[in-house]
This record gives structure tokens, sequence and C-alpha cells, in this order.
């Protein structure tokens, strides 16, 4: 007697999955070179119709807006060098990074850095940040072909300057942003992403911008959240959410001095353009809580990502080395727990974003480790 209706059920829910799998195929963004190569059609996500015309031009735009920076990187780089690398017309020998850790901070991207940088076959530049798309170059000595260079300045992968913003910011929509250019200049790049509790990494970016200063407590930091969410939601309201996540001084009058913004916490805003520029298999994304609990799989998993060697005689001396840039334990212990009402704001704002998230990288094969 109950087999009608289980049939039923069952092929209404086949449907309902096939169905589901269809659109999540359909709203997939294209890579940007599948736009160039003509492959993509039809981008649903972005609503782009003809993306070769439409990736061409930004192309076209970007070069023309960066003629200083293009007229300095050729169009083909030193073969037996693994980063891109070459020699000016001063005969200077340069290199752009082989890979970039983008993001984001207070994500434990100086420790991981620390760690990949002991490997024999990664060149330990002077500054982990180099701010590389300020027009710095790494000038040095010729290193041995076998050897890479990377950069982890963590403004790269989610904060534009104005200028660029009003570049290529067209009826309110960005067209383009740094991972455009990046791929633009060096399709090869390999882009490392690390990721934390969106609202611990907010809290400790505070107790960091903090330090010293007597006005640090729980009720200042509450304080802060409440105008800026405040101003967030407002900005929401006149603006599309990908506006106010890159429009990092939207909230400037809402009086906050909090290190690093709240808009840094919208990871899947950012992702989403990294992952339309470069091919899934140049991405790798990390937890901090992976890391911790897991940081001989997750260094291996780097070292594989970067196409490093295995290096089991030094794999445990490296992991051993202290911890870079952790929190004081005293100032937490200092400064307590945030306060209920404050994680309360800061759930109910970032949980859409954090729901987003979780299937954007269910889609895209998941969270490396």
């Amino acid at each position: 007697m109950n087999s009608m209706p289980m049939k039923v059920f069952l092929v209404v829910t086949t449907i309902s999955l096939i169905i589901s799998l269809l659109f999540f195929m359909y709203s997939m963004p294209c890579t940007y070179q599948e736009r160039l190569d003509g492959k993509c059609k039809y981008d649903r996500k972005n609503g782009i119709h003809n993306g070769k015309a439409m990736y061409s031009s930004t192309l076209k735009r970007i070069k023309e807006l960066n003629k200083e920076l293009f007229s300095q990187v050729p169009h083909k780089f030193l073969k037996e060098y693994k980063n891109p690398c070459w020699y000016n017309n001063s005969d200077h020998f340069i290199c752009l990074p082989y890979f970039y850790i983008v993001g984001f901070p207070k994500c434990g991207t100086t420790d991981i850095w620390d760690k990949i940088t002991q490997h024999p076959h990664v060149v330990e530049t002077k500054f982990k940040e180099y701010q590389w798309w300020a027009r710095r170059y790494e000038r040095r000595g010729r290193p041995p072909s076998e050897t890479m260079m990377g950069d982890a300045s963590m403004t790269t992968g989610w904060y534009l300057p104005p200028s660029w913003l009003s570049d290529f910011e067209i009826d309110g929509e960005l067209v383009a942003t740094t991972a455009d250019l990046i791929y633009a200049l060096t399709p090869s790049a390999k882009i490392i992403f690390m990721l934390r509790d969106p609202i611990e990494r907010l809290y400790s970016g505070y107790i960091f911008s903090r330090r010293g200063s007597q006005q640090k407590s729980a009720e200042d930091f509450h304080n802060l959240v409440e105008k800026v969410v405040k101003c967030l939601h407002q900005c929401m309201k006149v603006h599309n959410t990908r506006y106010c996540a890159y429009h990092t001084n939207i909230c400037q009058n809402a009086s906050t001095n909090i290190v690093d913004t709240i808009q840094t916490g919208m990871y899947v805003i950012f992702l989403r353009d990294w992952f339309k520029v470069f091919p899934r298999d140049q991405l790798h994304v990390i937890l901090l809580d992976h890391w911790h609990d897991h940081p001989m799989r997750t260094l291996n998993a780097v070292y594989k990502f970067l196409q490093l060697d295995m290096i089991e005689d030094n794999k445990k001396k490296i992991l051993n080395r202290t911890v870079k840039n952790a929190r004081s334990s005293k100032d937490r212990i200092d400064l307590g727990d945030m306060l209920p009402v404050t994680r309360d704001i800061l759930d109910n704002f970032y949980l859409p974003f954090n729901n987003d998230l979780m299937d954007f990288v269910h889609i895209h094969g998941g969270i490396s480790n």
C-alpha cells in the first residue's frame, strides 16, 4: 500500500537532485582562460553573455592602466627557473613570485610562511610582505634554477586601493581585481589562502592593534563592532554586498580602529574572484584549525601543491620551530573573552557568508588538507 507514495517520493527526490546539480554546474563561474578561449558562452553568476569579448576588454584595460608594469615584464620568462624570471634592459636579473599567500590576516600565514621558507629549495626573501603590486620587485643575485621564492603580502587577496576601484568599477560593478592583474602577468602563479573563524580572526586583530593601549577592553571591541556592522548593513541596503566588501574605507566614519576590517572575514566574496581567474589546481585553501591539528599532513600538502620535494629528515625540525606571530596568551587573559552580545552580533553578520563559503568549497572540491 505504501509502495506508490514511496516511488513518487524517490522520483521527486531524484529529479530535485538532478536539477540542483545542473543549477550548480550552470552557475559555476568560468575561469579567466575559459573566457578568453571563448569556452564560457554564458556565465550565469556574473551575467556575462560574451565571455571572450568581455574579458579581452578587461585585460586590455588592465594593461592600459598599468603600462609601466607591463612594459617591464616580458611575455616569456627564462625556462630554467620556476619563478617568472628575466633580465631587463640593464641586464638586471628580476623575478616575480612563484607563489603567493594572499590571505587572510591573523590566520596563521606568518607561521606557515616561516615553515615553507625553511625548505632548501625556497629562497627566504628579506621580507615576508613585499607588497608586489605597489610595483616593488625582488632584485637579487642569480639563484640556483631549482629554487623558488614567494610573497605573503596579506593585502593581496582582499584589499583594493581607491585608485583601483575608480579605474575598474563600472556602474558600481567591479570588473577586475588583483587576481586578474596577477593572472595577466603570471598565469602559472600558485595561490594559497589560509582561513580561520572570522569572529576569532577579528578579535585577534583587535588585540594585536591595541597592544600597549589603555583603551583595550571587551567593551571597546563591542562598541567598534556595533558601529561597523550597522554601517555595513546600511551600505548593503544601497549597494551590492561585493561593493561593500571591497570598499574597506566605507565605514571610516564609524570611528573604528580595528586593524583588520570586518569585511576581510567575508571570505567567500574574495575567494570567488580568485577562483574565477585561476584554475582550481593553482589554488590551495587551508584552515588554521587543520594547520594546528595536523601540521605534518598540512605541510606535506603545501609542499606537494608547490611541487617541492619532500624532505623527511628536515620536516620534524621545521615543524618544531617556534610558532611565528602567535598571540600572547597574556593578551587574552588580560582582556578576557569578547562579550556574548558581541559574539551574537558577529555570528548573525557572518552567518550568510559562512554558509555561502561552505557551499562554494563543496562545489569547488573542498578545503585542501
